[in-house]
């Protein structure tokens, strides 16, 4: 893939992670707040779908010799822990809102690279990391939300967290195993691990003969073709293609991309309120996200001379 095209499918991957909010929101009504069935269902097709494509000989994989153990370890921080703080997280936060958190990925992944990898910021990058805190703050100092939640908020800085994790472990796994490979068996892993524990669920509650029941609704079947078929097969594939060919810093860096497309969503479509507070929260954590994200570009330009 070409460089050019690596930024435009980031862009792509950045603008379908920003529209999930809406999905998962109508899902999470639809389902009655079933967070575990929601996501069985959503895996079990991106699963399918993905099969589908291997047996029709679209995608190719090949998984002789090689040891899943990398590929596992992304799998548990996403799809599975990052979509239950993804998902449950919704429930108790305004999408517009989430959006905005998660574009402290680019915050999170580089303090993690402190504690993990003992890579030390640049004070320049010290600093947009603590104008991105100082957005987080703000806007959590605006009047309160109907939605939002202390354990909300908690959820989606989790996914930030686990997608910083996952990128880390992708990055790891590349060698051995192609975007497609990993996108395959993480869906899979997903698939089973959901769907248990929501059979189990509904089988203890006496429910588990109208477990389909809500695929009988139209807006329950249309929202889980965009989750399961072009977001968690799509989008999950073009970022593991993506993040196998441009740096984490510069992939990072579009997330801001979401933040704008959630705020768009979440206003302009499911009615959520949006203040001066908000926006000054807004440009502030975006702001600092860039600053790293650029930093670090510029930190890695001048080793490059050096050496």
């Amino acid at each position: 893939m070409k460089k050019s095209w690596s930024y435009v499918a980031a862009v792509t991957v950045y603008v379908i992670y920003g529209i999930c909010y809406l999905p998962i929101k109508v899902l999470s009504i639809e389902l009655k707040g079933d967070v575990l069935q929601l996501l069985a269902f959503r895996f079990t097709l991106a699963s399918l779908g993905l099969l589908v494509l291997i047996l029709t000989g679209v995608l190719k994989v090949n998984y002789r010799g090689k040891h899943l153990r990398q590929v596992v370890i992304v799998g548990l921080f996403q799809p599975i822990l990052y979509y239950i703080c993804e998902t449950y997280g919704l429930q108790q936060f305004p999408s517009s809102q989430a959006g905005i958190l998660m574009a402290m990925t680019p915050v999170v992944s580089t303090l993690m690279a402190v504690l993990v990898f003992r890579e030390h910021p640049r004070w320049s990058q010290w600093g947009c990391i603590g104008i991105s805190i100082l957005g987080v703050i703000i806007l959590n100092l605006g009047p309160a939300d109907a939605q939002a939640t202390t354990l909300g908020f908690v959820l989606i800085l989790g996914a930030a967290l686990m997608t910083s994790c996952n990128n880390i472990a992708v990055r790891c796994a590349r060698d051995a195993f192609s975007p497609m490979e990993i996108t395959f068996v993480t869906a899979v892993m997903a698939s089973i691990f959901f769907s248990s524990l929501s059979v189990a669920q509904h089988a203890a509650a006496g429910t588990l003969n109208q477990y389909f029941v809500p695929l009988r609704n139209g807006k329950v079947v249309v929202s889980l073709l965009f989750l399961g078929l072009v977001s968690s097969i799509g989008a999950t594939m073009l970022q593991n293609i993506v993040l196998s060919k441009l740096p984490m810093a510069v992939v990072s860096s579009f997330a801001g991309i979401a933040t704008v497309v959630s705020v768009l969503v979440g206003v302009g479509l499911l009615g959520e309120t949006y203040t001066l507070l908000d926006f000054a929260g807004t440009l502030l954590i975006l702001g600092g996200v860039f600053g790293v994200s650029y930093f670090a570009k510029n930190s890695r330009r001048t080793d490059v001379v050096r050496e």
